[in-house]
């Protein structure tokens, strides 16, 4: 550092003279960097900063952006003139030459009653150069202050508009004592400056004396003993002459434990006090620092009025920024250097005490410190007990209830968490009180912690209700008061009270329990005692424990959780096998629901309620707000592919592959009509502007007009040349637009049903369609992968929208028409900007395949529905997911047995392999791994193997004894429909909705042949048993069969005949004949030599899923979206049996050896349903000799007399397992076992 030894004389004179100047002005003498920098300018002004940091020591970044503009600006406050490191060395000699005496740099406290007079002269005579008298009492020397300029210049506006009353208001550490400090040295018009703390809490009898006797410097002035009388005087010479009055840490007198405001027993006098400062007419001002507002000033206080409080916040982060540099911390990023200042609130205090831990042990490592997620050090902590103490019981609750919610909350959102609410004006004065104590801020309505003080809080509950569960109290009086988990909180929040408040939480718990299962035990006997002591008792102490459990991992099948208030519990997911409910109150929780994935969404106009439309042939209905399912509507034979609100009532539409449109009231769930006409699938439905029309469209190429209020169909638009899956009405119902199969949108006038346009330029199907609300736009979505924009008017594709990787399934607007929400097949929705025609913002979803988006009438929220029973709500504004809902349903799309009868393998849509011992008739295995549809599992030919194919586009090969995944074949592009292996177990192959099929090395894992061919989705493979024949056969959607070579991958021959998509193909024992089914509702039976179609078998009245052959060959059974299993004499074609018990669609048959070695049949017939089954039938009487499904979440859950569900709720709790039985808690868990 520079030496501050003089060089000469002229440098030592002017170093004191402006010393001098300046603490007259301000209070503080020059500090080190100043008079570096001062004498370095005065002997060469032409120097630049990087030559004088070099000269003296310092760093040029904090001379040139911290000393320089500070000094320079004071300078020029002191003298009355602009002053620069150029121009200093002439205005202050000049200023020298004009003073009429030398000045000696005093201390803070040499301005003794004798000095007075010598520097200041009587009041109305000229002012000296030198600033007003000061008394700096117990002031600390503020050498380095950082920004606050715009406070200040506030502040010194106030009091020159004569202000008499003055409030500067902060948590502690913000900043406000040293604000008041550097207020005061910048003060000009005052005769007297007086700077006093009251951290000691004076008696104001003592204050009123001490600060006369300061303004008429009489320290022996003898006063009345009356603080009234003492109050009286100090008005009088406040009236004669002008003082700045500073009192420092005001809140010391003001009572803790109460709202703020409140004095302290003996302190009454200090509000009449500031009351009169503030009313009485005076030419001084008093400035007051507190953390909380006494009461007086929300009386007195107004914008124009000469009260006024500032609430003063944290430091900007360019501000706070010079703290950091102060340490000496580099920080190479802004985003972290803004996180660190965001995390503590700007406060100074806070930040000077984490920089310098960043410092120590961190080795100034700003990252590393930010991910240990600890903001508390134990000097903040004593910093905010300090605050917490002074809280009343409303006010502690309040805070605990902001800091769970870890986002803003309304004033109705945090009173309707409070179990026993106080009246409300005692909850708004709390929230007052804390606001007055800067511990909580308010914007736009809504109320949050900054996260110091959130952490804080956090920390401080988790201690304390940690403290009461160890102590195992008679009572748990926070528990049962503060909800840990909310488990309707948007998805995000509740992840984050899981990682913040449950975990660190249970983590303390097994520090004194040391082991899960002893603090499983206590947990679950504090469930007892509440069930025992408070039964029904509103609180949410049982949710709170269930959630604990939970999270510990703990399996809570045949726990009794009968008669207790289980409030915020989050269930979803949870194994509730044979847990008692009776009684129970389970408002506000959440449990797992059944449905199957959501082929549509949509929302209702209002914003309160969203459909889904589900592929278990449902529509479900539910509240947005918390996502609970308030209905559902039941009566279609097949999945809902679309659903649609009426724009101005309450009808609901829904289109389905029943082939029918269903009309619905909302509010009761009555079909009011059901419109006939299609004559194949509905994929989508879409209402007129003024709700009058409905369109459709269909699988038979057609789209449909109809009149809502008659039912009546009134007009046929025809056209396309393929399945036509979207249509949508322009804004003016003059037109309709319609995507389809054949690639084409077609625009139709809607009063005379004629084709006004073709679009043309997707290059494969075009998935849907929406017009704009506001322009003559049409958006479409292809699964080309792109998104176009098309100008309706001309027909001219306006831009081309890429960035999805997979199908394009849906595309919609929003109420603007300036933003545009895209859905696809490769997991995520996009959200475009249609001015920039620029992707917002990318939704990654869990959804394998996300086949509908919606956004809600307000434009703030997505829904997203589609594969793996999911639907999932997501802000439009932060792109973070609000909610997710999960269905629980383990519909069987797929089986296969082992040779010798004994096992059986199902491949579900819960996305799991279950491994079946058909002799005990259960489930012995569960495999895990896929994350979408199981849609076909095989054994292999010795049984010590099992080949699942997913939607999740990967083959999967499993040890069938132990279970382990052995390998993982990907090269499929998307869902893998069918696998089979070849007789001697080497090969296998599969196909694909990606139009391949591939030949694997099962050894190996490598793909040896990829077969193209096919024009369209590949549903089924199958090789020939015969050892002689190296023949695989395939369907596909493009409605033939193709038989290839599997050693050279040649196509041998094409089968046709088929009119529709096949699904299914098998080969006979022998491997002469081949069995197809398929959409055209027709099973065909072909020669494998010549290609010839030998037999055509009607029956079926829907679209046949599954195909297998009997062991001998004689026989052929069929499985259909009818429900219905049917046997055919394959040589006759007659039809011998038809099998009735499934209540959905048939997904699989297989023929089998008995599983219990039974004489008397030749074989068995398996098959796997939706419906979650699986029956086993005697394929020559028809019986279904045993029916198995694997255990559902809520198997034996009694709900008798439960409270808090909805109707449907209830229904699918029951549809899961549930019971409604009178039985003891006991008898229960015995069931279990």
């Amino acid at each position: 550092m520079v030496s501050n030894s003089p060089q000469d004389g002229t440098e030592f004179s002017f170093l004191a003279f402006i010393d001098a100047l300046v603490f007259a002005k301000t209070g503080s003498h020059l500090g080190e960097a100043q008079r570096a920098l001062l004498s370095a300018s005065w002997l060469g002004e032409r120097r630049n900063y990087d030559q004088i940091a070099d000269a003296c020591g310092y760093s040029a970044h904090y001379l040139r952006k911290h000393v320089g503009p500070d000094l320079w600006q004071m300078l020029s406050n002191v003298l009355g003139e602009k002053v620069t490191k150029i121009n200093c060395r002439i205005v202050i000699e000049r200023q020298m030459a004009l003073s009429p005496r030398p000045l000696n740099p005093p201390s803070l406290g040499d301005f003794t009653n004798s000095s007075f007079p010598q520097i200041w002269g009587a009041r109305g005579a000229n002012p000296p150069p030198i600033a007003p008298y000061y008394d700096w009492g117990e002031a600390s020397d503020v050498e380095v202050f950082y920004g606050r300029q715009t406070e200040l210049d506030l502040l010194l506006k106030w009091i020159a508009a004569r202000c008499r009353l003055i409030g500067v208001f902060g948590v502690g550490g913000i900043g406000k004592t040293h604000l008041s400090i550097k207020l005061a040295q910048q003060v000009t018009d005052f005769d007297c400056v007086i700077w006093r703390s009251l951290r000691n809490a004076p008696p104001l009898t003592e204050l009123l004396a001490d600060l006369l006797q300061t303004i008429t410097r009489s320290p022996q002035l003898t006063l009345p003993d009356a603080t009234e009388v003492r109050l009286t005087l100090l008005l009088e010479h406040l009236r004669s002459m002008r003082c700045l009055l500073v009192l420092d840490n005001a809140e010391t007198l003001l009572k803790g434990g109460e709202c703020s405001g409140q004095y302290r027993e003996g302190y009454e006098d200090y509000g009449q006090f500031f009351k009169r400062m503030g009313e009485t007419n005076h030419l001084s001002c008093l400035l007051l620092t507190s953390r909380e507002k006494p009461k007086e000033f929300g009386v007195m206080e107004g914008e124009t009025l000469p009260v006024r409080s500032l609430h003063l916040k944290g430091l900007s982060p360019e501000d706070a920024q010079q703290i950091i540099d102060a340490k000496g911390i580099q920080i190479g990023s802004e985003t972290v250097s803004n996180e660190l200042v965001y995390r503590y609130g700007g406060n100074p205090l806070a930040l000077k005490i984490v920089t310098t831990t960043i410092q120590e042990l961190f080795d100034g490592d700003v990252s590393q410190f930010l991910q240990e997620n600890t903001a508390v050090t134990s000097e903040i902590n004593e910093l905010l007990d300090q605050h917490f103490a002074r809280l009343s019981a409303i006010e502690k609750t309040a805070l605990y209830g902001l800091a769970v919610a870890r986002e803003p909350l309304s004033l109705t959102t945090l009173c309707s968490d409070w179990i026993a609410p106080p009246p409300r004006h005692q909850i708004l004065d709390a929230l007052k009180s804390l606001g007055q104590r800067s511990l909580i801020e308010k914007h736009d309505g809504l109320f949050s912690l900054q996260p110091v003080v959130m952490e804080y809080v956090g920390d401080r509950l988790i201690t304390a209700i940690a403290h009461e569960i160890i102590q195992n109290r008679e009572s748990f009086e926070l528990l049962n008061q503060h909800i840990l988990l909310k488990a309707e909180a948007k998805d995000y929040i509740r992840e984050i009270q899981n990682r913040l408040i449950l975990t660190p939480l249970l983590e303390q718990l097994l520090k004194h329990f040391k082991v899960k299962q002893n603090l499983e035990k206590h947990l679950e006997s504090i469930l007892n005692w509440q069930r025992n002591n408070f039964p029904l008792e509103p609180g949410y102490l049982a949710g709170n424990i269930l959630n604990l459990l939970l999270q510990l991992g703990t399996d809570l099948s045949g726990y009794d959780c009968s008669h207790l208030t289980i409030w915020q519990a989050y269930l979803e997911g949870a194994n509730l096998n044979y847990v008692n409910f009776a009684y129970s109150d389970l408002s506000r929780s959440v449990l797992t629901e059944t449905f199957a994935s959501t082929l549509s969404v949509a929302f209702s106009p209002d914003g309160h309620y969203f459909a889904t439309a589900t592929t278990d042939n449902d529509i479900c209905l539910w509240q947005t707000k918390d996502g609970k399912k308030v209905r559902v509507y039941q009566g279609h034979r097949g999945w809902v592919h679309s659903v649609a609100f009426s724009p101005t009532d309450s009808i609901i539409a829904t289109g389905s592959e029943d082939e029918t449109i269903r009309l619905w009231d909302m509010q009761t769930g009555q079909c009011l009509k059901t419109l006939k006409g299609h004559q194949n699938w509905v994929w989508a439905v879409a209402f007129s502007a003024d709700g009058r029309w409905l369109a459709s469209s269909s699988n038979d190429q057609t789209v449909r007009l109809w009149d809502v209020q008659t039912g009546v169909c009134l007009r046929v638009l025809e056209g396309h040349q393929n399945w036509v899956w979207s249509v949508a009405f322009s804004p003016d119902q003059t037109l309709l637009a319609s995507g389809s199969n054949d690639k084409t949108i077609k625009i139709w006038d809607v009063q005379t049903g004629e084709c006004v346009r073709t679009l043309l330029g997707h290059t494969d199907w075009v998935q849907s369609v929406a017009f704009s609300p506001i322009t003559s736009l049409l958006a479409s979505g292809s699964r080309d992968q792109t998104i176009k924009l098309w100008d309706v008017q001309t027909g001219a594709c306006a831009v081309t929208l890429q960035g999805h990787t997979n199908w394009v399934q849906s595309v919609t607007f929003d109420g603007t028409g300036t933003l545009l929400a895209s859905a696809s097949n490769d997991q995520t929705a996009k959200l475009w900007d249609l001015t920039t025609h620029t992707c917002l913002r990318t939704f990654q979803s869990p959804i394998q395949d996300i086949w509908s988006v919606a956004f809600s009438p307000d434009g703030k929220a997505l829904i997203l529905g589609g594969s793996d029973q999911t639907v999932q709500m997501w802000d439009v504004q932060t792109g973070q997911c609000l909610k997710t809902l999960r269905g629980h349903i383990s519909g069987i799309l797929s089986l296969d047995s082992s040779a010798d009868g004994r096992y059986l393998v199902t491949g579900g849509s819960d996305r799991t392999v279950r491994l079946w011992d058909l002799k005990l008739g259960q489930c012995i295995k569960t495999l895990n791994g896929h994350t979408s549809w199981v849609r076909s599992v095989a054994f292999s030919p010795q049984n010590h193997m099992i080949a699942s194919g997913s939607s999740d586009h990967t083959i999967r090969l499993w040890d069938s004894v132990t279970g382990e995944c052995l390998k993982i074949l990907q090269g499929h592009d998307s869902w893998v429909r069918s696998v089979r292996f070849n007789r001697d177990g080497k090969l296998l192959v599969s196909g694909s909705t990606d139009h391949t099929i591939r030949l694997w090395d099962v050894q190996t894992g490598e793909c040896l042949h990829r077969l193209d061919g096919h024009d369209s989705w590949v549903r089924c493979v199958a090789f020939s048993p015969q050892p002689s024949q190296t023949i695989i056969a395939s369907s596909s959607d493009d409605q033939t069969i193709r038989l290839w070579d599997s050693h050279s991958g040649e196509c041998l021959r094409v089968l046709a005949g088929h009119t529709s998509g096949i699904w299914a193909v098998a080969f006979s024992p022998d491997g002469s004949l081949i069995g197809s089914g398929g959409d055209d509702r027709v099973v065909k039976i072909w020669d494998v030599q010549t290609g010839e179609c030998l037999k055509t078998l009607h029956g079926h009245e829907n679209w046949i899923q599954a195909i297998a052959f009997s062991p001998d060959g004689t026989c052929i059974a069929s499985g259909s979206n009818d429900q219905t299993i049917q046997l055919w004499d394959t040589v006759t074609g007659e039809r011998l049996q038809v099998l009735q018990s499934h209540h959905n669609r048939i997904w699989a048959v297989v023929f089998s050896v008995p599983p219990d070695g039974r004489s008397d049949l030749n074989s068995v017939l398996i098959s796997g349903s939706e419906d979650e089954t699986i029956r086993i039938w005697n394929p020559s009487t028809g019986d279904c000799l045993q029916s198995l499904r694997s255990p559902r979440p809520c198997e034996g859950m009694n709900i008798l007399d439960i409270k808090g569900l909805t109707n449907a709720q209830k229904f699918a709790l029951k549809a899961l397992g549930a019971i409604e039985l009178r039985i003891e808690p006991r008898e229960i868990s015995l069931q279990q076992h």
